[in-house]
């Protein structure tokens, strides 16, 4: 079986982990590492980009 995690934070990356002690024939293969708060500047970019919230940005902008 596998079963693929995608936004994992670092407390339940742990968790399962340490599932490791109960089954040692499980594997964890770890992709591209990112910092939380670079997940998030991300995330906050592309909402930016959506043209509703850029013209509320551009509205407020200057106030």
């Amino acid at each position: 079986m596998t079963i693929t995690l995608k936004n994992v934070d670092s407390a339940t990356l742990q968790v399962i982990e340490s599932l490791q002690a109960l089954n040692p024939k499980l594997t964890i293969e770890k992709g591209e590492e990112k910092e939380e708060f670079s997940l998030l500047r991300e995330k906050m970019k592309q909402n930016l980009n959506k043209p509703q919230n850029r013209a509320v940005f551009e509205r407020l902008k200057d106030k």
